[in-house]
C-alpha cells in the first residue's frame, strides 16, 4: 500500500513515558528492545513520533536512521519489516 501522498508530521520527545504514550506498547518486540519512536496512520496524514536526537545518541541510535525507518513506514512499509537489514548491514557500500 503505498501512501506516498499523506502528509507527514514529525514530533521529537524527550521522554520515554512520551514515546510510550504516543505510540504505545510494541507489539513482539525482541530482547533489549527500546522503543524509539513509531509511525502512526490518520487519514491522509502520518504522524512520526521519535525520541529527540539527544537521547537517541546516548542510547546509540542514529537520528537519521530512525526517521528513516519511520518514514519508510509512512511510506506503507508494514511493521513486520519484509527486507529489513541491521544497522551495520545497512551501513556496508
Amino acid at each position: 500500500m503505498d501512501r506516498g501522498d499523506a502528509s507527514t508530521a514529525v514530533s521529537s520527545l524527550s521522554a520515554r513515558c512520551a514515546v510510550l504514550a504516543a505510540c504505545g506498547p510494541a507489539g513482539k518486540p525482541k530482547p533489549n528492545f527500546v522503543r524509539t519512536g513509531c509511525a502512526i496512520f490518520l487519514p491522509n496524514e502520518c504522524r512520526i513520533y521519535l525520541y529527540d536526537a539527544k537521547r537517541l545518541l546516548a542510547l546509540g541510535v542514529d537520528p537519521d536512521y530512525t526517521l528513516r525507518h519511520e518514514l519508510a513506514h509512512c511510506m506503507g512499509w508494514p511493521g513486520s519489516h519484509p527486507g529489513a537489514r541491521t544497522v551495520q548491514e545497512s551501513s556496508k557500500p
